[in-house]
Order: C-alpha cells, then structure tokens, then sequence
C-alpha cells in the first residue's frame, strides 16, 4: 500500500511538472519579439542599396519605411516575416535568422531574392 501511495505521488508530481511545461510553450507558434526587429537593415538588389527601418507606435505595432516608402501589414508568426508596400504594389516574405532577414521580394510579376542584414 505505501509503495502505491508512493507512485501515485510520483506520478502527480511528474504529471503536474509536464503540464507546467506545457503551458509555459505554445507548440509550433513562437512569435518573434517585435522588440527584436526594432532597427535598420540592409540590402541590395544589384547596384540598388536597400534601407529597411522598423519602429513601434504607442499601441506596440509595428511600423516601418523601405527607402522612405511605408511598409504596410508587418506579420510574424515563427520565424516567418512579411511585410507589403501598396504604394509599390510590392511585397517581402521571409524568415528572421538572428541579424539576418531573408527572404524574397515580388513586384507585379518579378520576384527576386532580397536578405537584409541588421545595421
């Protein structure tokens, strides 16, 4: 009887630590820190010199500028990034690795490579 006792204070000790565990982490969604994409980056397309600037407003969204053109619809979800500019009809998908954005950029029907590294 006391070794039962035993077990069963194991086993709600061990189930209650996991359960902890698993409410602490959401699997398979980890959102970047907006916080962490906060800066300038750059890139190049050929000979054009790219300048990508995130900021947050007072409501904690992000905003941002590429060559001075504003960045519409920032999204994270993992380490997935997108971001659209309307007033260019373009867009930037990618993933965030660290310093390093990468990632490709569209434009009516071109598509390109585009990475940025944080400055």
């Amino acid at each position: 009887m006391k070794r039962m006792w035993i077990l069963l204070f194991v086993f709600a000790f061990t189930a209650s630590a996991q359960q902890s565990a698993l409410t602490s982490v959401q699997p398979g969604i980890v959102r970047v820190v907006p916080a962490f994409l906060i800066g300038d980056y750059a890139g190049s397309m050929g000979p054009l010199q790219i300048h990508l600037q995130f900021s947050t407003v007072n409501n904690g969204d992000i905003v941002g500028t590429v060559n001075g053109i504003k960045v519409d619809r920032v999204s994270t979800v993992g380490n997935m990034l997108s971001f659209r500019l309307p007033a260019i009809g373009a867009t930037w998908t990618g993933t965030v690795d660290n310093r390093l954005l990468t990632g490709t950029w569209r434009q009516g029907s071109q598509t390109q490579p585009l990475n940025f590294r944080k400055e």
